[in-house]
């Protein structure tokens, strides 16, 4: 959300991994400081731009590690392998760009994501990921909203 403001275009996916956020956010107040132990890292966000066939690539990456976290896409996952994607509700289609909000450690190939170095495109944004959460955090508080995280079906594993 905080990418897709600054960057000012649509942003098709998102993405983090579960070693990229170190803690759960507790119930009730949260602080800046419980933001710095979720993300203790530095990284800034960056947006790539990404063939279909990379986003492919990494759809089997989070297929196989189950260590992805995706925003925007909605995948089954069998053997190993992503079926039946949909990318904000439409179709995926391996002849199209997309565009991919990522921490800069990702894009340069952390975690073995190393298919994301071959993006067609790179954009700095100039904000760093724990910045963007705090500043969310912040703009839900202003409007007196609840930090609320829920569970949907985004990735079906089947056996």
């Amino acid at each position: 959300y905080q990418s897709t403001k600054i960057f000012e275009k649509e942003i098709d996916l998102a993405l983090v991994t579960n070693g990229g956020l170190r803690t759960p956010i507790p119930k009730g107040n949260v602080t800046v400081g419980n933001i710095y132990e979720l993300m203790p890292f530095n990284n800034e966000i960056v947006v790539l731009e990404l063939p279909g066939e990379i986003v492919l690539k990494l759809l089997h990456y989070a297929a196989n590690r189950g260590n992805a976290v995706l925003s925007g896409i909605k995948f089954t996952v069998k053997n190993g392998q992503a079926y039946d994607i949909t990318v904000n509700g439409n179709d995926f289609d391996r002849s199209k760009m997309y565009t991919l909000a990522v921490s800069d450690y990702l894009a340069g190939g952390g975690d073995n994501l190393y298919c994301l170095k071959d993006a067609t495109k790179t954009h700095q944004i100039g904000i760093l990921f724990r910045g963007a959460i705090i500043d969310h955090i912040k703009e839900l508080t202003a409007n007196k909203k609840q930090i609320v995280g829920t569970l949907d079906d985004r990735v079906i594993i089947v056996e």
